[in-house]
């Protein structure tokens, strides 16, 4: 028998993910050095605007003059019950994020290492967490993201590479 109050979590790092959770709460704005604490805005107009997490990651995009993540790559994308999104990626081969899940701005949390993140397709009291096509599948994290999450604390590390058995090694 389901419960409704359960979810399917996916452990992100053991997973080789990263997801991005840009919520919708409809929270009072912060101050404009709390939108994305740690990067100098300026006067960037594009701050005025933010009401959700999906604006301040298109203004980190716009900040870093990078393409933005909700249109390239195209990746798996989850619009959760409460109207936010969940962006996944894939981990970067030879690395691995070492943190949980940390904040990179404001309503933009970042599911990596110990961290989990409800997996698509599940149902809970609040309703379903649903796929948004055309990504149906984790797009490879961008090099220029990778870097960003350095700054905020899910820090990359070369993944060491695994131990091979005593019985192979004494073949050799």
């Amino acid at each position: 028998m389901a419960r409704a109050d359960l979810a399917v979590g996916v452990a992100a790092g053991s997973s080789g993910l990263v997801v991005l959770d840009l919520d919708d709460h409809g929270h009072p704005l912060p101050e404009r050095e709390l939108l994305l604490p740690g990067i100098d805005l300026g006067d960037a107009p594009e701050a005025e605007r933010v009401r959700s997490g999906v604006d301040v990651l298109q203004l980190l995009c716009r900040v870093r003059r990078a393409e933005s993540l909700l249109h390239t790559p195209t990746t798996l994308t989850v619009r959760t019950p409460s109207g936010g999104i969940h962006l996944w990626y894939r981990v970067p081969a030879g690395q691995r994020f070492t943190a949980r899940a940390s904040r990179l701005g404001w309503q933009v949390d970042v599911r990596a290492g110990w961290s989990t993140a409800v997996a698509p397709g599940t149902v809970t009291e609040s309703g379903r967490y649903q796929v948004v096509p055309p990504g149906t599948a984790p797009a490879l994290l961008p090099r220029w993201f990778t870097l960003e999450l350095a700054r905020v604390g899910p820090a990359a590390t070369a993944r060491p590479s695994p131990a091979l058995p005593a019985a192979r090694l004494a073949r050799k």
